[in-house]
């Protein structure tokens, strides 16, 4: 009788509203307007039969993302976030890449908000990265709008996984790290399914901050930090030697700065701009937004290090 009563409350709309939802969600997921060449590798086929200049798949990007805990009571905590600004395809390379709008700021680089408190960076191949988190973002409102409360991170991800695995073998190239605040499931209408499930598996996946990695082969990972791209492997060896669960705010900015200042500048695909953003249970805020260059000159200032100026040469 309790899961009859539930299942009435949620269908909040008439049918005809319903229908119309469901159906425009599956043209978001599967639009029959995109016509794919029938062959069994597109990336192979587009690289070896175009005339002229060849679509080279080379890139270069880095983002990084970690929870942490304030360590003061002055400190908020959350979700950081870093990425570098550079597009590249093959020796073509792009300074900026205008993916979101902020009005309180300038432009920033290779995050896309998912919903008010669901943040995702975007690597690989920035078309295939833009329109596929656009329609997630879409699903994620319709989902609030049907339900009146946000959807799960866990729940986001899982749907992007899914499309993703319906087009593998396509060419798609995607590295995203999605990370967000989940809303307390048990204060809204579905708080009665989640009564069957024991609360440490509710806490781990439905409540709190989450961090989660995607690609094009449908990988799908949970954790408290990530890089991806070319650069992760020098942004990695940062955040490895330096992270720790329990930061102040300032020292998480630092770290993720660090680390995607020596990233940019041991690979030659990630450079631009650092854009830091500070994800929290209430939104999302744009910290700093610096030159990667001038990052670089400080942080080797700071550690009294000689570094090799052409201006001086």
């Amino acid at each position: 009788m309790a899961l009859a009563s539930w299942t009435e409350s949620v269908n909040m709309f008439c049918d005809e509203t319903e229908k119309l939802i469901r159906d425009d969600c599956y043209i978001s997921c599967f639009p029959r307007s995109i016509q794919i060449a029938p062959v069994p590798n597109v990336e192979r086929f587009v690289f070896e039969n175009l005339t002229g200049t060849k679509m080279q798949m080379m890139k270069g990007t880095t983002t990084l993302a970690f929870i942490y805990k304030g360590k003061t009571a002055a400190d908020r905590g959350g979700i950081m976030f870093a990425v570098d600004s550079r597009a590249s395809s093959g020796k073509y390379i792009c300074i900026h890449i205008q993916v979101l709008v902020l009005k309180t700021s300038s432009t920033v680089m290779k995050v896309i908000p998912l919903s008010g408190r669901i943040l995702s960076t975007l690597a690989g191949g920035a078309a295939d990265c833009q329109f596929w988190l656009r329609v997630i973002s879409k699903i994620c409102k319709l989902y609030e709008l049907r339900y009146k409360c946000e959807i799960s991170v866990a729940a986001a991800t899982k749907t992007l996984q899914n499309i993703i695995l319906e087009y593998l073998g396509y060419g798609l190239s995607m590295g995203m790290i999605v990370g967000g605040f989940n809303h307390d499931v048990r204060s809204h209408h579905h708080h009665l399914l989640f009564s069957i499930f024991d609360d440490k598996y509710v806490e781990y996946y439905f409540q709190g901050p989450a961090l989660y990695f995607l690609d094009s082969e449908g990988t799908r990972k949970k954790s408290h930090l990530f890089s991806c791209g070319s650069g992760s492997l020098n942004a990695y060896g940062i955040l490895d030697t330096f992270y720790k669960p329990s930061m102040t705010d300032d020292e998480a900015k630092d770290l993720a700065r660090r680390a995607i200042m020596h990233a940019t500048y041991r690979d030659i695909g990630s450079g631009g701009q650092c854009s830091v953003f500070h994800l929290q249970p209430s939104g999302y805020n744009l910290e700093s937004q610096t030159d990667v260059s001038d990052m670089y000159h400080s942080f080797m200032e700071e550690m009294k290090r000689p570094f090799y100026d052409p201006s001086r040469a």
